[in-house]
Parts: structure tokens; sequence; C-alpha cells
């Protein structure tokens, strides 16, 4: 009989000991924790997906048939999260343009995500383990509604630097969140938008999904002799989404896209009744689709694809 390849105790999402935590970094220590620093628990994490890839080129050479040798050029670090609960402080951090003069709630500054499991090294015991993102800096933000679930907020991040698994990540006296308890929020759903939660020119509609994605075109740029990214300032956001919306209420939208001028307007989509009211500002129409399907038990709707100038949370 044949024994379990296994020697150690496998690890998974049950074996987080802390929660995705966060901290901002200072606008001279791109990549760097202070010491003191203080984290802040992120909004509950349901996926994590990280990439780390190395460098490299091909370097041809005379009667080598394949190649011979590779160059090294240096480490490039992301990661996805998914989140189940909405937080605005956060979500602000990943998509209001930078504002240098004030930098602490909005793209001007980078910051430090760290994660804690429990994990084993070759036996069957666990110990505590850590991951550090550095200079970390969300490329692509995506908030999405639907109505029959929960709203979903996800982030593809940019990082200088990933440490880890490691016991320790050698940060000075660091004050972590250290356990789950801070975790009392419910997680929002379709329910608490409230009924008639969007609006186009002050013009309520019945809306069924509704899904926004905030663009950084970020810098990420290493300089000659840095293994790792120099920077990954935002200089650029593009803001674009699509809405659906029952067919029926008035013919105002659809009017839009036989008119023979450009309309821009503003629109408004609630989060919660709570927490906050998506301002869009400057939204133009681009697209206008309808799928009428015979015999299909589903009512009309019209999806909407739009672009917008500027949001805010209010």
């Amino acid at each position: 009989m044949s024994t379990s390849q296994l020697t150690f105790i496998p690890t998974g999402w049950h074996n987080h000991v802390k929660p995705f935590q966060y901290a901002v970094e200072a606008l001279s220590g791109f990549g760097q924790v202070a010491s003191s620093t203080t984290f802040t628990a992120q909004p509950l994490v349901t996926d994590a997906d990280e990439n780390s890839e190395m460098l490299s080129e091909k370097v041809m050479g005379d009667n080598v048939y394949t190649y011979y040798k590779h160059a090294f050029l240096g480490d490039r670090y992301t990661l996805s999260t998914k989140h189940a609960i909405f937080d605005t402080t956060f979500i602000n951090i990943c998509t209001k343009p930078p504002n240098y003069a004030s930098p602490a709630d909005n793209l001007a500054s980078s910051i430090t995500l760290v994660r804690s499991f429990q994990q084993s090294i070759g036996a069957y015991t666990l110990t505590e383990h850590f991951m550090g993102y550095q200079g970390s800096r969300a490329e692509n933000v995506t908030l999405s509604i639907s109505a029959d679930g929960k709203t979903n907020l996800s982030i593809d991040w940019s990082i200088r630097e990933i440490k880890g698994p490691t016991t320790s990540l050698g940060y000075t006296t660091p004050t972590f969140v250290t356990d789950f308890t801070g975790y009392t929020a419910v997680p929002l759903t379709h329910l608490d938008v409230g009924q008639l939660s969007f609006s186009y020119n002050a013009v309520t509609y019945v809306m069924d999904t509704f899904e926004i994605t905030w663009a950084n075109s970020l810098l990420n740029k290493a300089y000659p002799g840095s293994r790792l990214i120099d920077t990954n300032h935002c200089f650029h956001q593009d803001i674009g989404g699509t809405v659906e919306i029952v067919v029926g209420k008035d013919l105002v939208i659809e009017g839009l896209f036989t008119s023979a001028t450009m309309t821009i307007n503003n629109a408004t989509q609630k989060i919660s009744q709570a927490p906050s009211t998506l301002n869009l500002t400057a939204v133009k129409l681009n697209t206008l689709g309808k799928s009428q399907v015979a015999g299909a038990n589903e009512e009309w709707k019209m999806k909407l694809g739009f672009e917008c100038r500027a949001t805010a949370f209010v």
C-alpha cells in the first residue's frame, strides 16, 4: 500500500489568520512601509490572484541551434482581488484622480497590501506567514450590480514588489489588524440600492444590471539599472460601463440615438441606502442594444454603453 504524497498540511483560504489589509504609502516612499505604520482592513476579500513575471530576453548566438543564454531584465508583479463589502474610503484610493496636495485618499498615493495565513513547510505543523505587496496602485476597478446577486468590486493592481511568503515582512513596529472581529458589515446586494436606483438626466429608470470600470493608465516603468518598477503613477483615466434598463418608461433615450445632435447629461447610480450614491458627470451614451427573442420568458430591455468624464461618491 502506497503512502500519501503529502508530507505537510495543505493550505487554503480557510487558513487566513488576519484580514487582507492595507496602508497608504508616503509620496516620497513608493514601495516603502514607514516605521510604526497602522494598517486598515480591506473590504472583505473573496478572491486574490497574484502573478509574478521574470522578464528576460533570449540572446541568439553563432553555432547554437536554440539560443545562447537568457538575459535577465527584471521582475514584474500584478494582483487581482474581488471584494464583497463596499467601502467608500478604499474605492476612492483606487478611483479618485491624483491630488498631490492631499494624497491620502486618491490615486496620488500608492499603498502596501498585506495578507497573513497559516502554512506548512514540509511538516504537519502550521506557521503564520505573510505576503506583502508594496507599491500597489489600482490599474482597473470594476463595480457591478445585478438584479439577482450581491454588489461586486473587482480590482487589478500594479505592484512594485512582492515579499513572501515569509514569517516576517521586516517592517518596523507595524500595527496590523489582528483578527476578523471588525468584519461586522453585511455584504451589499441588489436590495441595498433601492428601487429606481439609476437616473439619467434626473429621470429615474428601472435598472436590471449596472457595471462601471475605471481604467487607470499607469506609468509602469523601470529606468535603466532598476530590477523593479520605479513608478506606477496614474497619468490618465478612462471611465465607462454599461447599464440595462427595462423598456417602457419613455422614448427619450431611444430618441437620443436618432437625433442629429449629440447630448451629454449627468447620471446617478445608488450603491446603497446609507453609504453612498455614485454621481456620473458628463455621461455620453455610446451604444444602445436591444435583444428581442420570440418565445423568451424575459422582458425587453435596453443595454446602454456609456463613458463619462468624472465620478464621485456622495
